[in-house]
């Protein structure tokens, strides 16, 4: 007997369609979609027949094909949301926003405002150090958790990248470690002292360009990016971009890198969508004109080649130490990576650093001081084994990280449905959750960073001989847990670049502050910096307005 033939009346005709979406979704929900042809291929196979069968039901195929195809999707909607807000879900006794539980429409909201590292914090302040963020995803605020999380393989928020995927966007763990190996051998000991002369190099051309803009307003902010832009043009590409020379932003970087991390956070939050979007140049604009960027620098790099080991070096194997040669996409792939993570947070480092020394002239000459101590009878202070024993320059570096760590949202990270489940500190995490420590709620918790934990206080990190204690406080409410410092994050996957980021950072403070002194140019952009931040994953800034004068 036919399908027709059982379906007599329209009640009947009802019990179908609300059975047959269950069995849509009891699919969908134990597969997890991460392609379009996922949901795509469950929603044909079972609602393709199903509108067919219902037509004659109907006065027109038209209305026929609506009122099946609505009721379908309407009842899938339902019964997700019922679902998601029930008590038999495993995240139920996790709180969180009410719309955060029913979608991740709510985290790309979110996102899109640009503010989500405020967002969160103010949510753990509420909820308390797990908080449930989507439908199966929680953000976690506990210094116990940290070391256990990070150690997770990535999220689905990384499926779908680029195609061959980057090392960042690399999701199994062993791949991830074959790929790593490049990029470990690209920062160990021996390679860092090779890169040491092309920071001074690059550090002594920004100071000479800087110097030639002396009593007038610079915006501190372009001209860090110009500095790490074209410091990593040479690591990655062996070919200096001239920003720094030039004064100007002439590959347009800034903009590429904005747009491109902007439209792929926004569709990472629907992983199995990304395929979609990247088809339509409109949305992957930014995204395709940086990625051709890499593809013709990447191919200059290799028809020039290079008299020095830079990072293209390692990452290109030209060593040969690798079995099998990574192909020419994973390199352009990693390549650009490089570029944004090398100069895009380093730069976002770099302009906290000089924000928290405006706002707090005193540490600026405290740290002069020291700077002036260490490099005596006018040497230029770019002796790298000097500059990393001294103390209060560590304490501003680390200080300003502490209080805005570049991807102060972290990365998120999952527990697979193999799993029985994981113990993130004291807390239970089920299997099929996404999860992520979240950096700047994390740094600014009293309980691990104390006293005064919203205050730009380096001396936090400084020998317990050298510290100057703030009015009203004492040793007895010192509190320093670097447990919950994790502004490189952590585990498997942390920052390949942490030693060259921080010889960059303690390079490039020093050097300023020995040739210059550094002021305000206009108060209010300068006090209402922090407000202009986009959390966009990496942050996205505004205008530091400066005016340098030479040192006597």
């Amino acid at each position: 007997m036919t399908l027709m033939l059982l379906l007599d009346d329209s009640q009947e005709l009802s019990i179908v369609v609300i059975g047959l979406s269950f069995c849509s979704y009891l699919l969908l929900k134990k597969k997890q979609p991460k392609r379009i042809t996922d949901p795509l291929g469950i929603t044909l196979v079972i609602g393709g027949p199903l509108t067919l069968a219902t037509l004659s039901y109907f006065v027109s195929s038209f209305l026929g094909v609506f009122v099946t195809v609505a009721s379908y999707f309407g009842i899938l909607t339902l019964l997700a949301i019922t679902y998601r807000t029930s008590p038999i879900h495993p995240l139920a006794n996790y709180p969180g926003p009410a719309l955060s539980k029913v979608s991740k429409l709510w985290a790309i909201w979110v996102l899109w405002r640009g503010k989500q590292h405020l967002v969160y914090k103010e949510l753990h302040e509420l909820y308390g150090d797990v908080v449930r963020v989507g439908p199966n995803e929680l953000s976690i605020r506990h210094a116990d958790a940290v070391q256990s999380t990070l150690a997770l393989p990535k999220g689905p928020f990384w499926d779908n990248r680029s195609d061959p995927p980057s090392l960042i966007a690399t999701r199994d763990l062993a791949v991830h470690a074959q790929k790593r190996r490049r990029w470990n051998r690209a920062f160990n000991s021996a390679a860092l002292k090779d890169y040491e002369e092309t920071i001074r190099e690059k550090s002594k051309e920004f100071v000479e360009s800087l110097g030639k803009r002396v009593e007038q307003e610079i915006d501190l902010n372009e001209w860090m990016s110009y500095f790490t832009f074209d410091f990593m043009g040479v690591m990655a590409f062996g070919r200096d971009f001239g920003m720094v020379k030039g004064g100007s932003d002439n590959q347009e970087l800034s903009h590429l890198i904005e747009g491109a991390v902007l439209f792929e956070t926004m569709i990472a939050h629907v992983p199995w969508a990304v395929p979609i979007f990247h088809r339509f140049p409109f949305f992957a604009r930014a995204e395709n004109r940086l990625v051709a960027f890499g593809v013709t620098n990447v191919e200059h790099r290799i028809s020039a080649g290079s008299n020095r080991r830079d990072l293209f070096h390692f990452l290109i194997d030209e060593d040969g130490l690798e079995s099998v040669k990574p192909s020419k996409g994973t390199v352009i792939s990693d390549a650009l990576v490089s570029i944004i993570a090398g100069s895009d947070t380093t730069a976002t480092a770099l302009v906290a650093i000089f924000y928290y020394l405006l706002l707090n002239p005193h540490c600026q000459t405290r740290l002069r001081r020291e700077i002036q101590s260490v490099f005596t009878n006018g040497e230029d202070p770019l002796d790298f084994t000097k500059l990393a024993h001294m103390s209060y320059l560590t304490g501003c570096i680390n200080e300003a990280l502490r209080l805005l760590p570049p991807l102060s949202s972290g990365a998120q990270k999952y527990i697979s449905d193999d799993s029985s489940g994981f113990m993130a500190g004291p807390y239970f995490v089920p299997q099929n959750t996404a999860v992520f420590v979240h950096p700047f709620s994390l740094h600014r918790d009293a309980r691990y960073f104390s006293p005064l934990p919203e205050v730009f206080w380096p001396d936090r990190w400084i020998p317990p001989s050298e510290r100057q204690y703030p009015a009203g406080t004492s040793d007895a409410d010192f509190i320093l847990n670097t447990t919950a410092f994790i502004p490189f994050s952590g585990g498997p996957a942390s920052c390949a670049g942490k030693s060259l980021a921080m010889m960059e950072l303690r390079a490039i403070t020093c050097i300023l502050l020995h040739y210059f002194q550094i002021e305000i140019a206009d108060t209010d952009k300068v006090t209402g910096w922090e407000n202009t931040l986009r959390d966009y994953f990496t942050l996205q800034r505004g205008p530091l307005p400066v005016k340098l004068h030479w040192l006597s």
